[in-house]
């Protein structure tokens, strides 16, 4: 993610090395029995090399900054939302859905929650009530169809249906 944000700025010559602020994100769940030690593990990286679409990149983690999850993809688009009074804001990730409240760009305290079903969970969800039925689907085939995609099956009927009650 850092290379992929580095790469849009401006080329320069040789290894692009930047010091940076990490804002991460934790489940709600265990955000306050995790948060120090997920910082700790991330500013005590070091140097990180990669290489991105060709080009070398070195990053040093200068300071990490642990949020809920949510709230540290909200900051990144912090001057696109706080203009607006009122917001809902959902993050659905692969094991929760976490969400949040802000007033005028501030979040708004006791709105966090998180809810412990996610992309993950549903598929698996549809994958254990069709294999009772002995349809076994894959994961891509699951996200696929839930994304609208068509169901290649003889038993589309009842792929259709057991996705549907999770809607």
């Amino acid at each position: 993610a850092m290379a992929r944000a580095a790469a849009r700025r401006p080329a320069v010559e040789g290894p692009m090395h930047e010091t940076v602020v990490l804002g991460v994100g934790l489940p709600l769940a265990s955000y306050s029995s995790s948060r120090d030690d997920f910082r700790a593990y991330f500013e005590g990286r070091g140097r990180i090399s990669c290489t991105y679409q060709g080009k070398e990149y070195d990053f040093t983690i200068r300071d990490c900054r642990v949020y809920p999850q949510g709230w540290s993809a909200y900051l990144t688009r912090y001057n696109d939302f706080a203009r607006y009074a009122d917001m809902t804001f959902v993050d659905i990730g692969g094991y929760t859905v976490d969400l949040f409240r802000t007033h005028n760009g501030q979040r708004v305290q006791g709105s966090l929650m998180s809810i412990p079903t996610g992309t993950i969970t549903l598929i698996k969800s549809i994958q254990d009530e069709l294999m009772r039925q002995d349809i076994i689907l894959t994961d891509a085939q699951m996200s696929d169809i839930l994304r609208g995609g068509p169901v290649v099956h003889m038993d589309k009927a009842l792929i259709i249906d057991a996705c549907k009650t999770y809607r």
